[in-house]
């Protein structure tokens, strides 16, 4: 791979002051168990260049030290970091075919599983059956949706609905939200908000689809708890995203693995992170995968994945 250029090592070295300072900025939601690490959008970077590798593992190790949360988190953070940097550089490799497309297809698979977990438990009631209908049928509609208009933008009117439905989303987020007093909803809150308004710009062919999902995400929800909700009706509308994306890079016979350069970080983070944190917070192992895994995806999917497409199209890292 040869030596880092001047140019690489300075890049490696903003990326490593950034991560710390939105690690720090962010510190009661990038620590812990119950945590949305804003940082980690940036574990998408080496996708694009390979100075965001030791930039990475620099800022973690800094980020850690002033964390608090150990000597564990400050030794083995950084190297699952590491990990996830380098394996999330050699995604870029895969190739337009079959294994691309069907990586991301299980992680579609595996958000919409998730969401009906989060929203359901599993509960079968006739509200929560027609739910799960509507949810297939949106995704399905998704992809005829792409197929049929190609790179048409759609018409003002679909626009309109969908500006009218982020409207409503966030009205809906900012009196759920705001008024429980958790921080940590909070933010939630208002990353689904971004969510909402990222719909409105990437899905104006889609109007219908995105409808449909919300009326399934209502008719799914048969727990009280918010943090569910929220997880839940964040999965199953990133899942109806990466639809969209994944038709849409096949249409146009683009190699699809950008879509799943951020998902080394959320794995290794979920399952790895969560060997130490689980057993030093006192909490169960599994239970800890989840909530890191949610954290994970938040961040590298919801923030980092948009960041990461702005970031290629405007050729801002040369590629190697």
């Amino acid at each position: 791979m040869g030596k880092l250029t001047i140019r690489e090592l300075s890049a490696g070295g903003l990326i490593a002051a950034l991560y710390t300072i939105l690690s720090l900025v962010f510190l009661p939601i990038s620590f812990g168990v119950y945590q949305i690490r804003i940082a980690e959008a940036l574990t998408i970077l080496p996708f694009l260049t390979r100075a965001a590798i030791p930039g990475l593992y620099i800022g973690c190790l800094l980020a850690n030290i002033f964390g608090g949360m150990g000597w564990l988190d400050i030794v083995f953070g950084p190297i699952i970091t590491l990990a996830a940097a380098v394996l999330t550089h050699l995604v870029r490799r895969l190739s337009r075919s079959t294994i691309s497309a069907l990586l991301v297809g299980l992680l579609i698979f595996f958000m919409w599983a998730g969401a009906l977990y989060f929203l359901t438990s599993f509960k079968m009631t006739m509200g929560t059956a027609v739910g799960t209908i509507l949810s297939i049928v949106s995704l399905l509609l998704m992809t005829y949706t792409v197929f049929k208009q190609g790179d048409n933008t759609g018409s003002r009117a679909s626009v309109l609905v969908l500006k009218l439905l982020a409207v409503i989303i966030t009205a809906i987020s900012i009196v759920l939200l705001i008024t429980t007093g958790d921080i940590y909803f909070i933010v939630v809150g208002a990353l689904l908000m971004i969510a909402a308004w990222l719909l409105v710009m990437l899905l104006v062919q889609s109007w219908f689809a995105v409808i449909i999902i919300v009326i399934s995400i209502v008719l799914l929800i048969t727990t009280s708890d918010i943090y569910f909700i929220v997880v839940g009706a964040f999965l199953m509308i990133a899942a109806l995203l990466l639809v969209m994306l994944l038709a849409q890079f096949w249409f146009q016979g683009k190699n699809p693995n950008i879509l799943i350069a951020p998902l080394p970080p959320v794995l290794l983070n979920a399952f790895g992170v969560s060997l130490y944190l689980a057993p030093l917070l006192g909490f169960n192992y599994w239970f800890s995968v989840q909530m890191v895994g949610v954290g994970q995806l938040i961040a590298c999917y919801l923030i980092g994945l948009p960041v990461l497409m702005a970031l290629r199209k405007r050729k801002v890292f040369e590629n190697e």
